[in-house]
């Protein structure tokens, strides 16, 4: 989130976060209620793509806000 977070910060002009809630080789999972809240306080939309993760991990996207 930390790298999201510092390129929303350099460019004023992002319309829209679209990322993996998962790497599918490490398994790293991103914190995705962080990266919705920091791309709507930037004024961008949050998307995800849980194609490595659906029925493995528990989402709740929509507590959390995210968009797409």
């Amino acid at each position: 989130p930390g790298d999201v977070e510092a390129a929303l910060d350099a460019h004023d002009d992002v319309g829209i976060v679209f990322m993996p809630t998962a790497l599918y080789r490490s398994g790293q999972l991103f914190d995705v209620e962080r990266i919705t809240e920091a791309a709507h306080e930037a004024g961008a939309y949050a998307g995800f793509d849980a194609a490595h993760s659906a029925g493995a991990v528990p989402h709740e996207f929509d507590a959390a806000g995210v968009d797409f």
